[in-house]
């Protein structure tokens, strides 16, 4: 049991790990675009 847990593991953890690293990537890059739009909107809002 112990080894096969640790094989599928193994096998299934890059793939995963893969996938992880490409989405919150992608995710982070439009929040900090998200958020940087909003700060901007924020600050030329009370300048106006």
């Amino acid at each position: 049991m112990a080894r096969a847990f640790r094989k599928t593991g193994g096998e299934a953890e890059p793939a995963s790990h893969d996938h992880e690293t490409r989405i919150p990537a992608a995710g982070t890059w439009l929040g900090l675009g998200v958020g940087i739009m909003i700060v901007l909107a924020v600050f030329a809002w009370t300048i106006i």
